[in-house]
């Protein structure tokens, strides 16, 4: 994947990029979403995952920083995968990134670890400042 120059996102120093794995089953949203993504010099997505089983296959082998994932998988819903991720990959934070405005989805996200809960709705840049302050070191996972 190509990143596309933007002085808007551009990093002020010359810090590596926080590394995403993206995990969601409609492959044009994770495709659009990666793309988009891929526009901000801060940061690099270096895996993409259809469902909860191959997220847990590729997150130990690729270290993400933060794993950006999806509620509605096939399988396992996204909220019950959390656990499973941050066992294989401590080292990663776990954003949920979801069209569930569901108290009871959000409230299990937390309590499963996820570092916070995002609609999709949410506009490109406040979603990499989301991604930005998950990957902080001052961040500690819940």
């Amino acid at each position: 994947m190509t990143s596309m120059p933007n002085a808007a996102h551009s990093t002020p120093d010359a810090q590596a990029p926080v590394t995403l794995l993206v995990v969601d089953d409609h492959t044009l949203f994770r495709r659009g979403l990666i793309a988009l993504l891929g526009q901000d010099e801060g940061l690099q997505v270096v895996g993409e995952a259809g469902d909860a089983a191959e997220a847990l296959r590729l997150a130990p082998q690729l270290r993400p920083q933060v794993i950006l994932l999806d509620n509605h998988l096939p399988g396992v819903m996204g909220v019950d995968a959390i656990h499973g991720l941050r066992e294989v990959s401590p080292q990663s934070r776990v954003l949920m990134l979801t069209v569930s405005e569901d108290a009871q989805d959000l409230a299990g996200a937390l309590r499963n670890g996820a570092q916070g809960y995002l609609l999709k709705t949410i506009d490109g840049d406040l979603l990499a400042q989301a991604i930005r302050r998950a990957a902080s070191p001052w961040s500690a996972p819940s």
